[in-house]
């Protein structure tokens, strides 16, 4: 049983007549009628919406914005410069442009639900390892904060958050596809930065 987005209604199709207007518009932009027009719910495609808003409100509030704070907090612990510390921002632009093909060809092999889940697992394994860094020798701990963080985290967050939620309203939405990808960033942008 599918659903389909609501849409004024053709005589004798069971859904309700729906008079225009800009209220009865931004119904049908959110509703779906069940197959028999008795019952009317929320498109389940928004709530995809929502939660790869939210995905990414969290997510880039830990691996992207925190990460002036957390690299000044650890130049100045550890004594780095801030070429050893901007090594780790160009490993990230060149893993991005390395990993797209193949989380792309990962995503259509699994899905975006298991995507986001091995990358969501692999970052979240380099968050854990980073406060090891407190046990390596000090003139040598920069490689390990390239690896946890530089490798690691930027890896699994790049696979996590973007592509796999636009690729999960891309599967979902026809009718409201461009609306839906427009709202998806909206909150993420207004993610708290440091």
């Amino acid at each position: 049983m599918s659903a389909t987005q609501a849409s004024p209604a053709t005589p004798g199709s069971g859904s309700p007549q729906q008079a225009p207007g800009l209220m009865n518009f931004l119904a049908s932009i959110f509703w779906v009628y069940s197959p028999s027009g008795n019952r009317r719910r929320i498109f389940p495609g928004w709530k995809e919406v929502l939660a790869g808003t939210a995905h990414s409100f969290f997510g880039y509030g830990f691996y992207l914005y925190s990460w002036s704070a957390v690299v000044a907090a650890m130049g100045k612990e550890f004594g780095w410069s801030a070429t050893m510390i901007s090594v780790t921002g160009s490993m990230a632009r060149e893993e991005g442009a390395i990993e797209g093909p193949v989380v792309g060809w990962l995503m259509d092999r699994v899905g975006p639900r298991v995507t986001s889940a091995i990358g969501w697992f692999i970052a979240g394994s380099g968050f854990l390892l980073l406060p090891f860094i407190y046990w390596l020798p000090k003139d040598n701990n920069v490689w390990w904060m390239w690896l946890c963080y530089g490798a690691l985290v930027i890896i699994g967050a790049n696979a996590a958050l973007y592509n796999t939620s636009y690729k999960a309203i891309n599967r979902w939405f026809i009718k409201n596809r461009a609306l839906a990808i427009a709202w998806r960033p909206g909150v993420p942008a207004s993610a708290p930065r440091s």
